[in-house]
């Protein structure tokens, strides 16, 4: 490992070691895995394997917001007002 990796390894982890944990963090990561948990909701309204399914959490300080993405394949009833629906 080079002189300049190993520095660079080491400020990182001097960085990392600083940040402290909020409730908010904490939240957002149980949050995560509250949702994944829930594809066999997303099951009974899409028959979807789940690799095809993409499911997220962000959260955005500006806006003071936190986002859940689920997002399906389909290609059915597809209209020009409704192909970007936000709802089953």
């Amino acid at each position: 490992m080079s002189i300049i990796t190993k520095s660079n390894a080491s400020d990182i982890s001097t960085i990392l070691r600083n940040q402290q944990l909020t409730v908010f963090d904490i939240g957002i990561f149980r949050l995560q895995e509250d949702l994944k948990s829930s594809y066999p909701e997303i099951k009974k309204h899409k028959d979807v394997p789940y690799e095809d399914i993409y499911i997220d959490v962000l959260s955005s300080y500006w806006r003071n917001t936190v986002d859940l993405i689920v997002s399906i394949p389909v290609n059915e009833n597809l209209k020009k007002e409704n192909y970007m629906s936000d709802s089953l």
